[in-house]
Parts: structure tokens; sequence; C-alpha cells
């Protein structure tokens, strides 16, 4: 949105459900920033409500609009993409947890190998991934990996207060949101503040070797990516 807009518009995508805050609320949030930001700079605010997957068919559209490629300088590029806590009360995110993507490929022999004449000399991938899995975090959940909790600022007295002030029970969420029969998490911490402001680790695939029907007794000589 430009303060010389014709016509200033918002537009929220995922306005059927919670993926990111009602228009007016983006809108609210626009005019406060736009305001600060009148005093500092060359008053552009551009906000796409889905800025990295979006962004190249929003350039279009504002180019084909406003036949003015300049418009598209901003000073600030506001990303909202979180949620409403609950229903009815007005949520504004002030922070994410930043994200860190890896893969592991672990490599055994040369080629397939017989587990019948193979098995117990051979080293087998997915064994060896197994045994990674369960070393990255103890009995208690906290993460195993080397300097990962450095520099991790604790919330507030303040912001912790605020948060058990939130209308959040435990046990319907890990009903009706999870599902699981229980949660997990590092010992000490409550579920806001695992899932707001500790480290958390995951595995989100393990694909390879003989994923078919029936069984096959060949030890794989590679995994693909740990993700």
């Amino acid at each position: 949105m430009a303060e010389d807009a014709p016509d200033p518009e918002v537009f929220g995508e995922g306005e059927d459900k919670d993926v990111t805050r009602p228009s007016k609320e983006e809108a609210a949030e626009s005019a406060v920033l736009f305001t600060k930001l009148r005093t500092v700079s060359s008053n552009q605010l551009s906000i796409p409500g889905y800025f990295l997957i979006y962004f190249q068919k929003l350039s279009q559209w504002y180019r084909r609009k406003y036949k003015r490629p300049e418009a598209l300088k901003a000073d600030v590029a506001l990303v909202s993409d979180t949620e409403m806590f609950a229903d009815g009360l007005p949520t504004l995110c002030v922070g994410l947890r930043g994200m860190v993507y890896t893969e592991i490929e672990v490599q055994g022999a040369r080629t397939d190998l017989h587990s019948g004449m193979y098995g117990g000399a051979a080293p087998n991938p997915f064994v060896a991934l197994a045994q990674i899995i369960a070393h990255l975090k103890d009995a208690e959940g906290k993460i195993q990996i080397p300097g990962i909790y450095e520099g991790i600022e604790a919330p507030s007295a303040d912001e912790l207060q605020a948060w058990k002030a939130l209308p959040f029970d435990e046990e319907h969420y890990r009903e009706t949101e999870v599902g699981s029969k229980e949660l997990v998490g590092e010992a000490g911490y409550s579920v806001l503040e695992r899932t707001w402001a500790r480290p958390s680790l995951d595995v989100h695939g393990m694909p390879g070797g003989f994923t078919g029907a029936g069984a096959k007794n060949w030890t794989p000589s590679f995994h693909t990516p740990l993700r």
C-alpha cells in the first residue's frame, strides 16, 4: 500500500481459515506502521499476505494496476502468516523462532546385500540413522546438539505472566489440536514456552530401502536423506 495509491487496498490470503489474521487487523497494523514510517522514509509500505510464494504474481499485478514499477519499492515487508490465538482475541505476533533445515545421508555397503549372508557384519544405514535419531534428545526432551541452547533469551517475567493469562487449556490442546495420548517436550517448561520460546527438533522424513508389499531380506547400501 502506498500513500499516493489511487484506491488503497488490503488483501488477506487464507481468510477462510486461521492461517492469517483478518484483513481489518492487517489494516490496523498497516496504519500504525505507515504512520511511523511517514517521518523516516519514502512512505512506501508493502504488505503481501503470503510474501515468499506469491511475490512474483503480486508484483505483476501491481505493475499492471498502477503502471509504475517504482511503486514496488518498499522500506518494510511485513509477512503476516501467524494465527489467531483464540476466537475474539486480537492477536499480534511479535516474533517467531528461526528454522534450520538439514538432511543426513548414510552410506553403508557398496551395494545392497542379502541379510541372510551379510547381516551382522554389513553396516545398515537404517540402523545407523535410528541410532543418530535416538541420541538427538535425552529422556527429558533436551536436545543434545552442542551449542543449540547458546544465546537463547528467556521470556521476561511480564511475558510469562501474559502467557499464563491466555485462554489455554493443555488437555484440550492435546486432545483437539495434537490428537495424541500425551504431550512431549523439554521438562520444566510449559507447552507455550516449548512451542514459542525454546528450540525444538523434529524428524520430517525418512525414505529409502524396501517399501513395497511383502518382505525383502536385503540390507540397503544407501539411505536417502533423513529430513
